[in-house]
């Protein structure tokens, strides 16, 4: 054979052999004596005695060969774990508030009068309370296609419940999600 042949084993035995020399307190603390690796406290310091002890011959090496053990990373730590949510209620309280501001105005140009009304926002519904009774007219089906995430839930004397369609919502909490994601 080849002296180069030669020379390079040796250099790779070599590799090998202080590599294994350099993850002997990783092997030791991880692999060899796992449950005493975990009843100790991660705050050493450098001079004192390992738990678990290491074998006598690495000791003995001179400090330049020895080595700390490998820090390990998250994942090997134990992981990261992240959670993600979706604040649903916030996303459609903000539609409605803009939807309720537009209804405003609509109600305005659809009459080209003025009615009087007091608007309450609260629970996912919009509550029109109108001054006069016949003024609730104005909102009709059809004054609602504009407003897609609306429906009509009660309606009394002179008072016009609106709320959150459940179809809405479920479109709403499904795009969040996948916003989210």
């Amino acid at each position: 054979m080849s002296r180069s042949w030669w020379l390079k084993t040796a250099l790779l035995l070599f590799l090998i052999l202080a590599s294994a020399v350099l993850l002997m307190p990783t092997v030791v603390e991880m692999i060899l004596y796992p449950e005493e690796v975990s009843n100790t406290s991660q705050e050493t310091t450098a001079d004192a005695p390992r738990n678990p002890p290491l074998p006598g011959w690495y000791e003995a090496l001179p400090d330049l060969m020895k080595s700390k053990k490998i820090a390990l990373g998250l994942d090997l730590q134990g992981g990261l774990m992240m959670t993600y949510s979706v604040d649903l209620d916030s996303a459609i309280d903000e539609k409605l508030a803009s939807n309720a501001g537009a209804m405003q105005a609509a109600i305005i140009s659809a009459t080209q009068k003025s009615v009087r009304y007091t608007l309450d926002r609260a629970n996912n519904r919009i509550t029109f309370k109108f001054d006069k009774p016949e003024d609730k007219g104005v909102i009709t089906n059809k004054f609602l296609r504009d407003y897609e995430m609306l429906e009509k839930v009660d309606e009394g004397d002179d008072t016009v419940v609106l709320g959150v369609s459940r179809s809405y919502i479920h479109d709403a909490e499904t795009a969040q999600i996948q916003k989210a994601v």
